[in-house]
């Protein structure tokens, strides 16, 4: 009879401690996946949960490259995702969990593949695409107009010359636009800004990127991480941003 009562005894704690583990980590994340993703912010207790466990996927998937507090990585073009600027899209989490689960150039389908920078050194400075090549002196207007859009000084005439060059000849404006502000459609940065993907401000920096292009990669996580795992990185992710 006494072992009956403790093996009940046992059974009862095992349901609580079940019933207690379903309520704190089974029923949030199932309504969490199953939640559209731009509305979980709005939802205290479910966005305090998948902030909670995103860091651990942040970590495990993404700091190798954007840093254990997603400061970024400028000398590898791995952006700052603790601030409130915007490469792909707006930062919103669906955005952000597009970008995660597929990636940027990662050769999967549905991954972002637009807006490579092309070469301009380089006989064929983007394969494929019709982009003309540029003479040394040329490169040189280009970096002092885009020196000068973020407050670097620079001869007038070569950032005049720069300047026909960027919505003329060289067609930056085509994924730049033409007063130089990005496009967040296709990952095209603003260059007006203080917020530089690759290298600094440094006339050196950017003729690195005129001269030789960029063409950074973003692994696509679908398939390493599950479904909720990218879900709560992305919302990690969003808050880093203060969701701006």
């Amino acid at each position: 009879m006494r072992l009956h009562r403790i093996l009940a005894g046992i059974a009862v704690a095992g349901l609580a401690l079940g019933s207690a583990w379903y309520v704190r980590e089974v029923a949030p994340a199932s309504a969490l996946l199953r939640a559209d993703p731009n509305a979980v912010p709005q939802n205290a207790d479910l966005m305090r949960f998948a902030v909670g466990r995103g860091e651990t996927a942040f970590r495990a998937a993404c700091a190798g490259c954007h840093g254990a507090e997603a400061a970024g990585d400028p000398h590898y073009g791995a952006p700052n995702l603790a601030d409130a600027d915007w490469l792909y899209g707006t930062g919103t989490p669906a955005e952000i969990e597009r970008t995660i689960t597929y990636g940027i150039r990662s050769h999967h389908p549905k991954a972002w593949n637009l807006a490579a920078m092309p070469a301009y050194a380089r006989p064929v400075p983007l394969q494929g695409q019709n982009f003309p090549p540029l003479t040394p002196p040329e490169i040189a207007d280009v970096v002092a107009y885009v020196a000068s859009l973020s407050g670097g000084q620079a001869d007038p005439t070569a950032i005049a010359d720069g300047a026909d060059l960027f919505t003329g000849k060289a067609g930056c404006f085509d994924c730049h636009a033409a007063d130089a502000r990005g496009d967040a459609g296709v990952g095209a940065p603003d260059l007006t800004d203080k917020a530089w993907l690759y290298g600094d401000s440094s006339r050196a920096a950017i003729m690195e990127t005129v001269a030789y292009g960029r063409q950074g990669v973003c692994p696509a996580q679908v398939g390493s991480l599950t479904p909720t795992e990218i879900r709560e990185a992305a919302l990690y992710v969003y808050a880093l941003g203060k969701g701006k």
